[in-house]
């Protein structure tokens, strides 16, 4: 049974392997924390990259995590994806009990496939990153 796994490729030696933003491999040791540890650098690093896509495309372009229309189909309510990702970091930072499926990670995946940029950005030192980056490395994180 020579079966390949799933997630094999043959990749030659001059193609760039593209690896997932959310990857959920911990050691077991202090797991809970440092899930939440890595979950919140991530978040906070795919919060920065489309506020550097929304920068060069324009804020405008961002698209909705979710919307609600009236009877005529004009937008009513909108959350963007920005807005989305920042209610996620602060599920992280604040310390409330998050239980994330599957499904959630290849969402969290997908957009940071969908925000990526080419170029560089006009202005690389995002102001929101370093604060909040920093805060980040700064916290006690206490289990539960």
């Amino acid at each position: 049974m020579n079966k390949k796994p799933q997630n094999w490729n043959r990749v030659s030696n001059q193609q760039k392997i593209e690896t997932d933003l959310f990857r959920m491999r911990i050691p077991k040791i202090e797991w809970q924390i440092d899930r939440r540890r890595m979950v919140g650098e991530k978040l906070l690093k795919l919060r920065a990259r489309i506020e550097d896509w929304a920068s060069l495309n324009g804020y405008e372009n961002i698209g909705n995590w979710t919307e609600r229309k009236n009877k005529d189909g004009e937008v009513v309510w909108r959350k963007s994806h920005w807005e989305w990702i920042d209610d996620c970091y602060g599920v992280i930072i604040n310390g409330y009990e998050f239980d994330w499926g599957k499904e959630q990670y290849k969402k969290f995946n997908d957009l940071w496939k969908f925000y990526e940029i080419d170029v560089h950005v006009v202005k690389p030192d995002n102001p929101n990153f370093d604060a909040d980056w920093q805060q980040l490395q700064q916290m006690e994180w206490e289990d539960g």
